[in-house]
């Protein structure tokens, strides 16, 4: 599913710790991508959120954003090549990311960047480990 360009704006600017961001997508129903910055954070009830409401490819996003693999391919067989593209962009694959710019997907790519970002400011931070997707 391709989210509105401002919605995914604002869920780059809630990984950048924007509270009115994250106001703004539950406030015009987009409470699935606000559960994904919280997961992101390691939220385990925001992730189950996703789960239990049945929003498994934005949660497997999630997982895919994390490393796993698994999550990837299940992303691919549901035909969601853009929140795959973006979490392969975040683990580095260039070609990933050449793919988001062909398509001239600008708001994914800023999405991917900050997640990035985000994950640098928190290197070295034990919690980031140990985060387990239900798709490994």
């Amino acid at each position: 599913m391709k989210y509105s360009k401002e919605a995914i704006q604002k869920l780059g600017e809630m990984i950048d710790g924007n509270s009115a961001a994250f106001n703004w997508l539950m406030e015009n129903n987009f409470k699935a991508l606000a559960m994904v910055g919280n997961a992101l954070d390691n939220n385990d009830s925001a992730y189950k959120w996703l789960m239990q409401n049945k929003e498994l490819t934005l949660a497997a996003f999630v997982s895919g954003v994390w490393g796993d693999a698994n999550a990837i391919t299940f992303l691919m067989k549901q035909k969601e090549f853009i929140l795959a593209a973006t979490a392969n962009a975040i683990n580095k694959d260039k070609a990933a990311m050449q793919w988001l710019s062909k398509f001239k997907l600008d708001d994914y790519i800023l999405l991917s960047e900050k997640i990035s970002q985000k994950f640098k400011r928190e290197e070295g931070n034990p919690a980031a480990f140990l985060y387990k997707s239900p798709f490994g």
